[in-house]
């Protein structure tokens, strides 16, 4: 089960040491495989945090920030840290391991996770014009994007472990542009069918990171950008929208 196995998202050790925090400013960390990200369209990352109940932000730079949102937990409280990005080309980035995914296709959507994904899906869709999803994990072959406009939800689709875990809206512009299947008003039994049953139909970490550079920005890229130095924050994830707390 995804759920447990390929995100880690109920495998942290109680060993885990503590994240450090550095204060030193740095130039964007480049990030995008085995994560969950959110790119919310706005300058404030204070206002995210708010809005997602984020607790206990502290400052931090790129690199000890993104280390802490890979998988580590405060261990005192088995909590998912998550790093607040600066703004960057006006996009604040999400990032944590806990962050829910879309999930549709059981009966308990593993474990609750789908449930804290539409919580913190429609607080961010309320308060943010634009606001997007991306998750990937190749050992399981897991992939998952979302995105919300104007308040209306557009687009959900997540897949891994062998099924369609989501798959809601009409298959985007940039979607297409991508050669993506089109599954489009298939059942996630049907869509889960068609994408085993059509050659090369099958999609990995970098059609996610791709997709993510046409609807916003690429993170496997931030290194590769002329940007100033900066500091970002780090918090921990509530447990109403962390995949780790029950």
């Amino acid at each position: 089960m995804l759920a447990a196995v390929g995100l880690g998202l109920a495998s942290a050790s109680a060993c885990t040491p503590m994240p450090n925090f550095d204060l030193t400013p740095d130039r964007p960390k480049s990030f995008g495989y085995k994560v969950n990200w959110l790119a919310v369209k706005t300058s404030n990352p204070a206002s995210v945090a708010k809005t997602l109940g984020i607790e206990s932000t502290v400052p931090a730079n790129w690199t000890s920030g993104i280390t802490a949102a890979y998988g580590r937990t405060d261990t005192s409280a088995k909590r998912s840290w998550v790093f607040l990005s600066p703004p960057v080309q006006g996009w604040v980035f999400v990032v944590s391991s806990g962050l829910p995914y879309p999930v549709m296709h059981t009966s308990d959507r593993h474990g609750g996770i789908g449930q804290k994904f539409d919580v913190m899906f429609s607080r961010l869709a309320n308060d943010f014009s634009e606001v997007q999803f991306f998750g990937n994990h190749r050992v399981v072959d897991f992939v998952a994007w979302a995105r919300a406009s104007d308040g209306k939800t557009i687009r959900i689709f997540s897949y891994g472990d062998g099924d369609v875990y989501a798959n809601i809206g009409a298959q985007t512009p940039e979607e297409r542009s991508l050669r993506f299947l089109n599954v489009s008003g298939l059942t996630l039994h049907q869509a889960t069918d068609r994408l085993f049953n059509v050659k090369g139909a099958l999609l990995n970490e970098e059609d996610v990171t791709n997709l993510s550079a046409l609807w916003s920005l690429d993170p496997s890229k931030l290194s590769e950008l002329d940007l100033p130095m900066s500091l970002g924050s780090v918090g921990k994830l509530p447990k109403q929208i962390d995949s780790r707390s029950e």
